[in-house]
């Protein structure tokens, strides 16, 4: 038996560790919060993110994808963008090298055309390198466009006049996920090849990703990823010059847009939304802390592998506290994709409920078959483009 005095002095003890346990955790935000000269030093500033739109009525997911079929397995990594030509596609791997697959009906040809440098986007990008052109007959590489602003190009369209639109990530090295939706300062670029001149299109854009021109290139869009949502800049007509939101709510992260072939778009996620984002944005002071907090914990992380131990786990745990770890990124296990009208208006959610299609990053589509990549995987899948429609 244990006596009221024992007990009474156990209950105490563990009250008192209670109170001393949220005294320090006070004191560390206080710190957090309020101390100078802690990096990142960085002008916090509250942000407005609309949340997702409720995946009710017409939005309600249609299990599209589930007809998808895989068209190639297991011969490369990380087809994230595709380009279409007929029934042969083209596209940029983790290994740094161009592929291209020939649709053969039953099964599929591929042939891996030379080496880039880590390409994410087909037409082409390099995260270390700027954009680079490749020639698909002769495999060979040489510079486009170069220069420290170009380091983190991530998604281009071309002009029928050849001017170049594209996206950068940061300006920056430190190009996590969590930097830019505190800080955002991506960029959407103009490039004219003819005069060799560089124009910033809009500025401090968070995580600057997918981009696409409209059918007769009166605008162009690029995809702000963290926070869910399509910008469109005016290049033509009395808009010219100004920006507004194309599409927001979206039910995830966005990372390429494309036609959809009869005058609107698809807009695939890579990823289900950031719960706390919207909450955390709200308030410059939750900034500050989380920001703080990420840097530290990075660099105690830094040190551990440096100076004691490395390893798998270290590296995954770096990653996740670079790339949105603390606020718990809402990783999905179904692929979905958004189609809108050439206006903005979400038309379907369309989604792979059983299928194992995960992280999808681009959709392009044919007359016949439509292709799906990922960044992650190491598929590429296609579907009847009269599937894709019939919803």
């Amino acid at each position: 038996w244990i006596s009221y005095s024992s007990y009474k002095n156990s209950l105490w003890s563990e009250l008192r560790c209670t109170v001393s346990l949220l005294v320090y955790i006070t004191a560390v935000t206080f710190l957090l919060a309020f101390l100078p000269g802690i990096p990142p030093h960085y002008d916090f500033k509250p942000l407005r993110v609309a949340g997702p739109k409720p995946l009710v009525g017409k939005l309600a997911p249609k299990c599209i994808l589930d007809k998808a079929e895989i068209l190639i397995e297991g011969q490369f990594v990380g087809p994230e963008s595709l380009f279409l030509e007929g029934n042969v596609l083209y596209t940029g791997v983790e290994s740094s090298e161009v592929v291209k697959v020939e649709d053969k009906g039953d099964g599929a040809d591929v042939k891996f055309l030379g080496s880039t440098g880590v390409p994410c986007a087909f037409e082409l990008k390099n995260i270390h390198r700027g954009i680079i052109a490749f020639d698909l007959k002769t495999g060979t590489t040489e510079p486009y466009l170069t220069g420290p602003v170009q380091t983190f190009a991530d998604d281009l369209d071309i002009a029928k006049d050849g001017t170049v639109y594209y996206s950068i990530l940061s300006d920056t090295p430190e190009a996590d996920m969590l930097k830019q939706v505190l800080h955002p300062n991506g960029k959407l670029m103009k490039y004219d090849p003819k005069t060799k001149e560089i124009t910033v299109l809009l500025n401090n854009i968070s995580f600057a990703n997918g981009v696409q021109l409209s059918d007769n290139e009166d605008f162009v869009l690029v995809n702000e990823s963290p926070y869910g949502r399509t910008m469109r800049y005016y290049l033509k007509g009395p808009k010219a010059g100004t920006s507004d939101i194309f599409v927001d709510g979206l039910p995830g992260l966005p990372d390429n847009i494309r036609p959809n072939g009869r005058g609107g778009y698809y807009i695939a996620l890579f990823s289900g939304r950031m719960p706390l984002v919207d909450w955390v944005g709200r308030y410059r002071i939750l900034h500050r802390i989380v920001g703080r907090m990420q840097w530290i914990l990075s660099k105690v992380v830094t040190f551990v592998k440096t100076n004691i131990v490395g390893g798998p786990f270290m590296d995954i745990l770096d990653a996740a506290i670079t790339h949105f770890g603390p606020l718990g990124i809402g990783w999905s296990d179904k692929a979905t994709i958004v189609e809108v009208d050439g206006n903005g208006n979400i038309l379907a959610v369309l989604r792979a409920k059983e299928k194992n299609m995960i992280a999808v990053t681009q959709i392009t589509v044919g007359d016949k078959f439509s292709y799906i990549g990922s960044y992650s995987e190491n598929k590429i899948w296609k579907i009847k483009t009269t599937d894709l429609r019939n919803y």
